[in-house]
């Protein structure tokens, strides 16, 4: 599995799990929260942090960057999610 910053408070399945719900397509951080099941204030700090680990990107929308793709692919092999 493929390593975490030791200071990050995510988890690995927490990392997996939002990482996994964006693999489709972009979404609000409320798409986010209603898709995940989580508390919008829980997803917009999780967001910041994922942002700081270089795992999604936030503009409009919230998104996989390269990193976060090879995190997924490291995870489940070639074939995605």
């Amino acid at each position: 599995m493929p390593c975490i910053q030791p200071d990050s408070f995510l988890s690995p399945a927490e990392i997996k799990s939002y990482l996994g719900t964006l693999a489709d397509q972009p979404l609000t951080e409320a798409e986010l929260s209603k898709q995940i099941q989580q508390p919008l204030f829980k997803v917009r700090s999780t967001v910041r942090e994922l942002v700081r680990l270089g795992y999604v990107r936030q503009k409009d929308n919230v998104a996989l960057t390269e990193k976060g793709l090879t995190y997924l692919h490291d995870i489940y092999g070639t074939q995605g999610t």
